[in-house]
């Protein structure tokens, strides 16, 4: 079992990577949506392939970073265990 771990006003909240593909953003069709002015409506992609995760940036304007390195847009970085995602003012941890 694989989730993302973070903060919602103030309270600590976790979310199950289900899905193929969980979509991160503001758009009310992301799988994953957040009120945050920094964030794309359609930021970046959760992908789980062959028994590991991936995440994509989906061409965010203020882009996707994993452990602070900001990410090249439409490529693949494999998530491991305690990884931080920033996803605009939002900070995700990976726990796998």
């Amino acid at each position: 079992m694989a989730f993302l771990e973070f903060d919602l006003d103030g309270n600590q909240s976790k979310v199950e990577l289900q899905k193929e593909t969980t979509m991160i953003g503001r758009a009310t069709e992301a799988d994953l949506r957040f009120e945050d002015d920094e964030m794309s409506r359609k930021h970046c992609s959760i992908i789980q392939k062959d028994g590991k995760f991936f995440v994509r940036d989906e061409n965010a304007t203020n882009g996707t970073f994993l452990n602070d390195q900001l990410l090249n847009a439409s490529e693949l970085y494999e998530l491991k265990n305690e990884d931080e995602l920033r996803v605009g003012n939002t900070y995700l941890t990976f726990r796998a």
